[in-house]
């Protein structure tokens, strides 16, 4: 009798808590991002290729040790796991890691206001910052999936304004935002384009441009969808035409074909000759082939299908490119020298000078050197320094420098209040007639509307410089 009771409560407990498939394939995990009631089951397969989906971080999977299989699952098999820990479980496949999933477990209520403002307040119990942005990254793709893009933009500045450090994550949010919200597009639901997604340097479109590309294969839908996008938006976010062809050069690259995997060259042909076939226009090319560029050293940077690269010669792949990639390749590579100088601007731009002094692009790789260094400096007080960095380079290559400030407070200032810090910027005594004229001249041009009680409190002689 008791073994027949046993056993019915078996039968009940399994028939009360849900079952729920995740497809791993060649673009990774389908869905993504699944929320799930506690205790529910999520069975993990793949038809084609062997995977191993396992708790972050990589290698090690000890946030959640026991989601973990220990072994590679193969094409054909499954694997199930029963979720019996509230929260948020960020994996990964540890076979290809860039590919990453997220299982959101809940006591199986709705999400509200109050629970929303729990998870903000959580995130920040993080001391570590590598940590706490994964915690931010989690909320925001929560949100776009159980909520919509409206609270997820609205989540997105509020979470710009509770930590310094948040500048910094911004256009790596925005891609998270624009891939998640693919989803949405994809699925026919709640999906409206809004003049935020062209927060933080228009990274919502490098993400969802790319998965949208990676999952149809179809480069002329995904062309129709940036013309409709910049026709959408051509009043509010210029922008996002060029944004567009920028997300078409990622996801170009062809990751699904491991015999290319560890071979940079082959990988990043990909994405060139679809950039290539598709456009002819110079500047729409470039826009193209820098997509491909910053797709490949993001991949090698982290170290994706087996490529990696050389921190003390962080150039060597751009040696070898076409005249017409070169300028990509160095753009593009300028990205990391940050992390690679460690923080150190004159290290930088000597590297920079050494390889590329002498060729006509030298100005806009400059401008983009210093650009990434403001997005770890924008948080700061003080920009004396930036300053003197820009002034110490050849006259030639001063104003581009100046430039890049200005491409920083806009690119990762507070969204719809970039121009705060940009014009406390301008007013600096220390800026030249000149520097204080280009700096007016790109916050307000891209950041404030002619007549507007911002244009109208600036002096007379700039307010011609307002948009619009």
């Amino acid at each position: 009798m008791f073994s027949g009771l046993f056993i019915l409560i078996i039968i009940l407990s399994k028939l009360a808590n849900k079952q729920y498939v995740v497809h791993y394939g060649v673009n990774g995990f389908s869905p993504e991002i699944l929320s799930i009631s506690k205790n529910d089951v999520v069975i993990f397969q793949s038809d084609k290729l062997d995977f191993w989906p396992a708790s972050d971080l990589h290698p090690t999977h000890l946030i959640y040790p026991q989601f973990d299989p220990k072994k590679p699952i193969e094409s054909g098999q499954s694997w199930s796991f029963r979720f019996g820990k509230i929260g948020k479980w960020r994996y990964h496949n540890h076979l290809a890691p860039n590919f990453t999933g997220v299982i959101n477990v809940t006591d199986g209520k709705s999400i509200n206001d109050s629970q929303m403002t729990q998870d903000i307040a959580e995130c920040e119990k993080y001391t570590d910052i590598s940590q706490r942005q994964k915690c931010w990254d989690d909320l925001l793709q929560l949100t776009v999936i159980n909520q919509g893009l409206d609270p997820a933009f609205d989540l997105f500045v509020k979470l710009y304004q509770v930590d310094p450090s948040i500048p910094k994550a911004c256009h790596g949010w925005a891609h998270i935002l624009g891939r998640t919200a693919y989803s949405l597009f994809k699925a026919k639901k709640n999906f409206v384009l809004r003049k935020e997604t062209s927060y933080c340097g228009y990274g919502f479109f490098h993400g969802f441009i790319e998965k949208l590309l990676q999952d149809t294969k179809d480069l002329k839908a995904t062309r129709d969808f940036c013309v409709f996008a910049s026709k959408q938006l051509k009043d509010e976010a210029p922008g996002v035409y060029g944004n567009c062809l920028h997300g078409i050069g990622h996801g170009a690259i062809n990751i699904d074909d491991s015999r290319l995997w560890g071979n940079f060259q082959a990988m990043l042909e990909t994405g060139l000759k679809t950039c290539d076939s598709a456009l002819t226009d110079s500047s729409e090319l470039l826009q193209c082939y820098d997509g491909s560029f910053n797709a490949m050293q993001q991949n090698a940077y982290h170290k994706d299908y087996k490529l990696d690269i050389d921190r003390n010669d962080l150039f060597k792949y751009c040696r070898g490119q076409k005249e017409q990639y070169l300028d990509s390749c160095f753009y593009e590579f300028t990205g990391l020298i940050t992390d690679v100088t460690k923080h150190n601007f004159k290290k930088a731009a000597e590297m920079i000078i050494k390889e590329a002094g002498d060729k006509k692009f030298i100005g806009r790789t400059i401008m983009k050197l210093s650009a990434d260094f403001f997005q770890d400096d924008i948080a700061n007080k003080d920009y004396t320094q930036n300053v003197l960095n820009c002034r110490a380079l050849p006259n030639n290559l001063q104003k581009p420098c100046f430039n890049g400030i200005m491409i920083g407070f806009i690119a990762h200032g507070e969204p719809e209040k970039q121009y705060i810090k940009g014009l406390e910027f301008c007013k600096l005594s220390m800026l030249t007639s000149n520097e204080k004229d280009g700096c007016y001249r790109m916050i307000l041009g891209q950041t404030v509307k002619r007549g507007s009680p911002v244009c109208n409190a600036v002096e007379e002689k700039y307010r011609q410089y307002c948009n619009g």
